[in-house]
């Protein structure tokens, strides 16, 4: 903040003189006038940022009209499906309300500009994998965000992360569970290069082992994989054949890039002679695609069908109602959270009485999580190097694993800025559970679940918890 604040009297600069200022990056900028500045290639002056149509949801909400008024605030950038996911990205801003309204950090109060990556979202055209990496860019690039939670899937994360991190910006993903994105900003990570990526559930290694057990533990000998292209069905694939004791040899294995050949897979399991089928894609769509075709293959009727956790959601089996005659033959995994500890009752009756909804995703309660470990980096960044970076956010997060344990909740914001203050370390206890990150990897646990599905009385299809694994 000094430097900024030498570099701007220097300068002679005001914000009136925005326009007037010459420049040759975007970083010079920011780093004069704060976010949301850019440096215009035509004139070779800083100018304001022009807004991104998919980026127009913001907390609070006149943020982008009065920038000059809230320089002073921390901003977020959310990569994220909105609405489809309003849950998650509610627990993202009662995060925010809620140092907000505990005094912010050092005087300074916390916003998010909210993005949304469906592709359907916006007239630009955009797929959502391309939308979703706009976003990273935008944000990272012309509006600067120190950090940005999201995006919600493996593959998203990864190509955006590519995109924001040149630029020194911290991610944070509540939901993205590939093992691939372990290595993506290195395989060991250290308090000078602490690695840029993070994520608030464990990778997929562990739900891959929970499938291969469950498996063998019903003796399920003869298994096809239907599996996504790219890294979530890749990880999952593999750390599934490296488990399971039968077969995944090539006639086992299922491959697909579209939903034309998600079909042709159907056709083909059901000819064949399969115990179950492990059905694997990070895209909602995906599972509501092989479920209605299943549904309506003769074949298919008494195959057993095994999910992920991409696949939990209420929305995948309204949509695809018409398979319901399969319902009860489903089993799943995802990654869990103990709805009876104290701090994620403290999480479920805020949200209720702040949103009049009630959390029942289990990522909301991660992405509450996520949102609060930035808010925590943060505050390691500002009182251990004097201004807040994605890189120094990150470091933080190297302090949350050891020593006086923390449940994340709006009392306990003073106890972590106290000892952030001193350089101390805390062990965080989250809504989601216990974040302890692993100091070499950057990795963190979490228990799976095996799920599967039931009709209410109502005729609609809930979840039920049939066990949970801990690693």
């Amino acid at each position: 903040m000094i430097g900024h604040l030498l570099l701007w009297l220097y300068l002679g600069c005001s914000l009136g003189q925005l326009n007037t200022t010459p420049c040759t990056s975007n970083d010079e900028c920011q780093s004069v006038f704060g976010w949301a500045r850019v440096c215009e290639e035509e004139t070779g002056f800083c100018e304001q940022a022009e807004m991104e149509d998919r980026c127009t949801q913001t907390w609070p909400e006149d943020l982008w009209q009065n920038l000059d008024e809230y320089q002073d605030h921390i901003l977020l950038g959310v990569d994220y499906e909105l609405e489809s996911y309003a849950l998650e990205v509610a627990s993202m801003r009662l995060a925010v309300q809620q140092v907000n309204n505990t005094g912010g950090l050092k005087g300074r109060e916390f916003a998010l500009i909210e993005c949304e990556n469906a592709g359907d979202a916006s007239s630009d055209g955009l797929s959502q994998d391309a939308a979703s990496d706009a976003i990273a860019r935008w944000l990272a690039d012309d509006v600067g965000v120190p950090a940005i939670i999201g995006p919600g899937t493996s593959g998203r994360t990864e190509t955006a992360f590519e995109i924001a991190e040149p630029h020194g910006t911290m991610m944070i993903s509540p939901s993205a569970t590939s093992p691939a994105l372990t290595a993506l900003d290195g395989l060991v990570s250290t308090d000078s290069d602490p690695g840029l990526l993070w994520r608030t559930v464990a990778p997929d290694t562990l739900q891959a082992m929970v499938i291969a057990a469950d498996m063998e533990a019903r003796e399920i000998e003869n298994i096809a994989i239907i599996y996504q292209n790219g890294a979530y069905g890749d990880g999952i694939q593999e750390g599934f054949c490296d488990e399971y004791a039968g077969d995944c040899l090539d006639g086992n294995l299922f491959k697909f890039t579209n939903s034309a050949q998600i079909s042709d897979h159907v056709t083909d399991i059901a000819n064949a002679d399969f115990d179950e089928v492990l059905f694997v894609s990070s895209e909602e769509e995906d599972a509501v695609e092989f479920l209605l075709r299943a549904g309506n293959t003769a074949g298919m009727t008494n195959i057993g069908i095994f999910l992920t956790d991409a696949a939990a959601y209420e929305g995948v089996f309204a949509a695809a109602e018409e398979a319901s005659h399969l319902f009860p033959r489903i089993r799943g995994t995802r990654p869990t959270i103990d709805e009876t500890s104290s701090v994620y009752i403290s999480f479920y009756e805020s949200f209720e009485l702040e949103t009049g909804m009630q959390p029942t995703d289990a990522f909301a309660a991660h992405s509450f999580d996520a949102a609060w470990l930035v808010i925590y980096g943060a505050a390691w960044a500002i009182y251990q190097e004097g201004e807040v970076s994605g890189l120094g956010i990150a470091r933080g997060l190297r302090q949350v694993s050891r020593d006086t344990e923390v449940n994340i909740r709006p009392s306990s914001w003073s106890t972590v800025k106290a000892h952030f203050q001193d350089g101390l370390s805390i062990d965080v206890i989250g809504a989601s559970g216990a974040l302890d990150y692993d100091t070499a990897t950057g990795e963190t646990t979490t228990p799976i679940e095996i799920w599967l599905v039931e009709e209410e009385e109502d005729g609609s299809w809930a979840f039920v918890q049939e066990s949970v694994t801990n690693p």
